[in-house]
C-alpha cells in the first residue's frame, strides 16, 4: 500500500491509514528538497496493539547539514521528527468450518461454513499442492458463498481438501479444512474374447477395473445361463482371480465372466471363451502286414483330439529309431506311412508312432504299439530253405505247440530262447534241447498274436531271430 503526503508541515503529525498485519514491514519514503540525499538501511522494531511492527527508511532526501548525518528517528529540529502506527483490529471470524464428505463418482457434495462480520467468502482446494483459490464452472458452484457444491465429480477428485475464507476489507479467516471422499463407479477392462489351453494344466483368468471394488464372483455359463462358479476343486477363487487347477476337456468352449461390485454399484465383465487343447493319443494303433518282396506297403495310425502330429519309427532288429522321408519311406509325419519295395532283409522290421501335437501344449506324446512287417513269411517247415538257422513250425499255430529246430551254425550247444509280444515284452524264456533234436514251447497261454523268437548263444548274444502267428 503506498501512502502520499505532499506538503507536510515541519513538526506536524500526519496520519495515514496503512492495513498492515502483525510482522509486517513499514518502509518511509520521504522528500523535503533537491539538494543532498540520504539513505539508512537500519530498521526500527515498534509494538502496535500487541504486534509486532518494523519500519524502515528508503531513499530519503533532504537538506542535510555539512558535517554528520542526523539519525532522523530521533526528532531533529526542521525534519520529519516521528512516525505515528496504528493497528486496526479485526472482527470477522470463522463460527463454523466445513464437514467431511463421502459420494459416490458423478454425484454432488455440499461443503458449508459461516462467519461473523464478513463481506464475503472464497473457498479454495487442496489437490495435493497447496490450497488455491477455485473459480465457478463445470464442478464447483458458490465458491463466492458460504456453502460449496462440488458437482459432476469426478473420481479424480478423490482426497481433495476444502476450506473457506471468510473476507471483510482486509481482515480474512480461515476456516479448517474438510476432505472429499469419492467412491469411484465400477469400470472393467473388457476380457479377451477367447482364450486358450491345453488339458489338465493350469489356468487362470483376471479381470482388471478401476472404482472403489470391493468383491468379486466368477461365473460360467451352463445350461441357458450363467451360474457361480463353486468354490471348490478345480476352481479357486483369489479376488480378481480365478485359477482352474486342472483343466477338464469337458470345459472347452465355456464361457467366463466376473461380475465385480463396488461400494456405489456393479459391474459385469465381458465373456471369454475358453478353448482347451486336448493331448492327442493313439485311438486306433497300426495293423502287422504281411507282404511278398518288391511289394509296398502302408502303415496307418488314427489318433483322437486336435491337432495331432505324427512320427514314425522302426526297429529291424535293434532298438526304435526315427525314420525321415525319402528312398523307400514317405509319410513319416502323417497318420500314415508309405513304405516301398521291401525286402525280406526287412522280415521282422517293427513299425510305431509317436503321436504329438501342434496345439503348443507340452506332452512326451503317446506311443502306439508296434505293427510287424513279415516279408514271405514262412507258412510250413518244409518252406524253409538249408540256410535258415531257426526255423519255428508249424506257424501259423492253433495249438498249444510250437516247435524250434536249429540248421547250420546255430546247431550248438547252450543255446536258449525266448518269446517276445508285440509290446517288446518278454513273456516266455527257455533253453534249446539237444543238437539235432527240435525244442517244443508252449504257447497255449499265450493270447492270438505274432510274436518274435530270438535265438541267444551262452554270452546271450543273439545268433537269430524269427516271428510266429499264433492263431
Amino acid at each position: 500500500t503506498l501512502a502520499l503526503i505532499y506538503n507536510a508541515t515541519n513538526g506536524v503529525i500526519q496520519t495515514v491509514n496503512i492495513p498492515i498485519t502483525a510482522g509486517q514491514k513499514i518502509a518511509i519514503l520521504g522528500t523535503a528538497g533537491t539538494v543532498n540525499s540520504y539513505g539508512d538501511p537500519t530498521t526500527v522494531t515498534s509494538s502496535i496493539s500487541g504486534h509486532n511492527v518494523t519500519l524502515k527508511r528508503m531513499g530519503y532526501q533532504g537538506n542535510m547539514p555539512s558535517s554528520g548525518i542526523p539519525n532522523y528517528w530521533t526528532e531533529p529540529s526542521g525534519y520529519i521528527s516521528r512516525v505515528e502506527m496504528y493497528y486496526e483490529t479485526c472482527h470477522t471470524a470463522i463460527t463454523s468450518s466445513p464437514n467431511p464428505v463421502t459420494i459416490c463418482e458423478n454425484q454432488q457434495a455440499k461443503f458449508n461454513a459461516s462467519a461473523t462480520d464478513v463481506s464475503t467468502y472464497q473457498w479454495q482446494v487442496d489437490e495435493g499442492s497447496g490450497f488455491a483459490d477455485i473459480s465457478n464452472g463445470a464442478n464447483y458452484e458458490g465458491v463466492t458463498t458460504n456453502s460449496l457444491t462440488v458437482k459432476n465429480t469426478p473420481f479424480s477428485f478423490n482426497g481433495n481438501k476444502y476450506r473457506c475464507l471468510a473476507m471483510k476489507s482486509t481482515c480474512i479467516d480461515t476456516s479448517l479444512d474438510a476432505q472429499l471422499t469419492v467412491n469411484g463407479l465400477v469400470h472393467l477392462d473388457p476380457l479377451p474374447v477367447k482364450d486358450t489351453t491345453c488339458v489338465h494344466a493350469s489356468k487362470d483368468l483376471e479381470v482388471k477395473g478401476t472404482g472403489s471394488l470391493v468383491s468379486y464372483k466368477w461365473q460360467v455359463y451352463v445350461n441357458g445361463g450363467f451360474i457361480d462358479v463353486p468354490n471348490q476343486y478345480p476352481y479357486v477363487q483369489s479376488g480378481n482371480k480365478l485359477t482352474i487347477s486342472d483343466v477338464l476337456d469337458t470345459l472347452d468352449g465355456s464361457q467366463f465372466r466376473c461380475v465385480v461390485t463396488g461400494i456405489c454399484d456393479v459391474g459385469t465383465s465381458t465373456n471369454l471363451t475358453l478353448t482347451v487343447n486336448s493331448i492327442p493319443t493313439v485311438a486306433i494303433p497300426p495293423k502287422d502286414v504281411q507282404a511278398k518282396q518288391g511289394e509296398n506297403i502302408v502303415f496307418s495310425v488314427q489318433a483322437s483330439g486336435k491337432y495331432a502330429t505324427y512320427r514314425w519309427q522302426v526297429a529291424g532288429p535293434d532298438t526304435f529309431a526315427f525314420i525321415n522321408d525319402g528312398g523307400i519311406y514317405s509319410g513319416v509325419k502323417t497318420n500314415i506311412l508309405h513304405v516301398l519295395g521291401v525286402s525280406h532283409v526287412q522280415d521282422g522290421f517293427r513299425f510305431r508312432c509317436i503321436v504329438g501335437t501342434s496345439s503348443g501344449c507340452i506332452t512326451a506324446g503317446d506311443t502306439s504299439e508296434f505293427a510287424m512287417l513279415s516279408v514271405a513269411p514262412a507258412t510250413s517247415v518244409n518252406s524253409i530253405g538249408g540256410d535258415e538257422l531257426m526255423v519255428l513250425y508249424p506257424n501259423p499255430t492253433g495249438s498249444s505247440e510250437l516247435y524250434i529246430r536249429l540248421n547250420g551254425a546255430a546247431n550248438t550247444a547252450n543255446m536258449k530262447y525266448k518269446v517276445i509280444d508285440k509290446t517288446g515284452r518278454t513273456v516266455l524264456v527257455g533253453n534249446i534241447e539237444n543238437q539235432g533234436s527240435r525244442t517244443g514251447v508252449d504257447v497255449s497261454r499265450l493270447p492270438a498274436g505274432i510274436y518274435m523268437v530270438e535265438l541267444l548263444d551262452e554270452g546271450n548274444q543273439q545268433v537269430a531271430r524269427s516271428r510266429f502267428t499264433k492263431l
